[in-house]
């Protein structure tokens, strides 16, 4: 009997010491606030925010055209004889571009000049038949005069002298300004005709970026607003222009066209139709303005975390993003003034999270 009540006393105390074995998941839950408690801080970096001048910037691609260029044209018709025309080559106002054969025209000259001379004699003759002295208009009134003069062809043979001289003049394209020769389309003995095209003439310092704006957009814009300019060939490069138009005409896809002349371009290879990247710039005051690496998503929405000095803690806010460019983003709702905004090492953050910024809270 004793031997079986021994037995029993065993089992029961082998049984109460399996029931005291501490369970895994247990002793994990029990551990995790020592756990949390030791999580070791992730730097951060951190600006105070305060409101300040959003600089908003809208972006377009456009292309550089030449405000002043003009379609050189044969005036008259005729055989090149002489042409100092080479594309790329840069001319002066006044320099003779191209001259036509003009032995002809010397020749009608000429003739005109004859029919004058004739035209006179005959005047001075028909002066006398009207009680007139030789070779003194005045000697005749200005109604007999005027028949006289009818009468002798000496007007038409004044106006063949005009007609003679003005198209010898045509025979020679003088540049009308300064440029740079482009396009060009007859050489030395070719033949042309009235109204040919010669070439272009493009003036290189009236270079404009033209691009196109959509409506929203083109009503913040104003003349002489300032743009910067980046030739898409040379992205190391910015050049300054100041808005001169905006056409009056939304066109069928909704744009604007707006063109904008360069500033202090001398010196830089442009060239016509080149492409460039035009970025207009304005103020927004009194916005809260963070850098644009502190907004983040997190499950589909955007979020910005703000670090709370008290516990040491990184807080997620949902947050509304008004503007935006390249460098920094303009909140609208989720964040107050005063906050310290985490802008740095804050993509792998989770709400509560130990942060540690690395020197302190800055003003940016």
């Amino acid at each position: 009997m004793r031997s079986k009540t021994a037995t029993l006393l065993l089992v029961a105390l082998l049984a109460s010491g399996c029931g005291n074995t501490p369970d895994p998941e247990a002793a994990e839950t029990q551990s995790a606030p020592v756990a949390k408690a030791a999580e070791t801080p992730v730097e951060v970096k951190v600006v105070k925010l305060e409101r300040t001048a959003f600089p908003f910037r809208t972006f377009s691609s456009g292309k550089l055209e030449a405000a002043r260029q003009v379609t050189l044209k044969a005036a008259a018709g005729g055989l090149i004889t002489e042409i100092a025309l080479r594309e790329g080559a840069a001319v002066k106002k006044g320099q003779v571009l191209l001259r036509l054969d003009d032995r002809a025209l010397h020749l009608n000259l000429e003739q005109a000049q004859l029919s004058l001379k004739e035209a006179t004699l005959n005047k001075n003759d028909k002066l006398l038949v009207y009680g007139g002295v030789y070779g003194v208009d005045t000697s005749v009134n200005a109604k007999k005069l005027d028949q006289i003069l009818v009468e002798t062809g000496y007007y038409r043979a004044q106006q063949a002298i005009e007609r003679a001289e003005l198209e010898l003049k045509d025979a020679v394209l003088y540049a009308p300004f300064d440029g740079v020769v482009a396009g060009l389309k007859v050489q030395r003995h070719q033949q042309v005709a009235p109204g040919e095209e010669i070439a272009r003439l493009i003036d290189p310092g009236s270079y404009e970026a033209v691009f196109p704006l959509l409506e929203q957009e083109a009503v913040q814009v104003r003349s002489g607003q300032r743009v910067r300019v980046i030739p898409s060939a040379m992205p190391d490069r910015e050049l300054t222009a100041e808005v001169t138009s905006l056409d009056p005409v939304v066109n069928d896809q909704g744009l604007i066209t707006v063109r904008a002349g360069l500033r202090g371009a001398g010196g830089m290879a442009l060239f016509e139709s080149m492409k460039v990247e035009a970025v207009l710039e304005r103020s927004l005051p009194g916005q809260l303005v963070v850098p644009r690496s502190a907004v983040v998503l997190r499950s589909g929405r955007e979020v910005v975390f703000t670090y709370d000095e008290k516990s040491g803690l990184a807080k997620w806010n949902y947050v509304k993003v008004s503007y935006r460019n390249d460098d920094s983003a303009a909140i609208a709702e989720g964040l107050e003034p005063g906050m310290a905004v985490i802008w740095d090492g804050n993509l792998n953050l989770d709400h509560d999270a130990v942060v540690r910024p690395d020197s302190g809270v800055k003003r940016e």
